[in-house]
């Protein structure tokens, strides 16, 4: 397995992790598991972090400049606040899509593209680890539940 491989299979389950553990908390819409958040907000801020880091990852491959960072707080509160009215079905169902697209995208690009920085500070790779990890952040705050 190259790098890449290892890189989406690690996504790929860093996520179905995060969804299992989501699904099994009992009151998905009503306990909070980040001390604020619930289960449901907490897949709600994921789906619109991978969107995020996909167009980002978009961004990095036409070596376009980038965009300034969100305020964080804004971002979650809009991304929670769209899906709101979502069930978890269909919540579990965009993170998966939104996952599988954003794994799509790196899947079609060459090795090189993926880890090398070109004009940028950081890769397409090194982004999709920081997704792994955030997925890995909200994971242990759900099994604390």
């Amino acid at each position: 397995m190259n790098r890449k491989e290892a890189l989406l299979t690690e996504m790929k389950t860093s996520v179905e992790n995060l969804l299992e553990a989501a699904q099994a908390v009992k009151g998905f819409e009503s306990t909070p598991v980040t001390g604020t958040w619930t289960a449901s907000e907490v897949l709600s801020h994921i789906a619109a972090w991978d969107l995020y880091f996909r167009e980002l990852s978009k961004t990095l491959k036409r070596e376009d400049p980038l965009p300034e960072w969100p305020d964080f707080n804004e971002f979650n509160e809009k991304a929670v606040s769209e899906r709101r009215d979502k069930s978890r079905d269909q919540l579990v169902e965009e993170v998966r899509k939104t996952r599988d697209t954003y794994i799509q995208f790196i899947q079609e690009l060459p090795e090189d593209e993926v880890f090398n920085k070109g004009v940028h500070k950081f890769s397409i790779g090194s982004l999709a680890k920081d997704i792994i990890d955030h997925d890995k952040h909200h994971l242990k705050q759900l099994k604390a539940h």
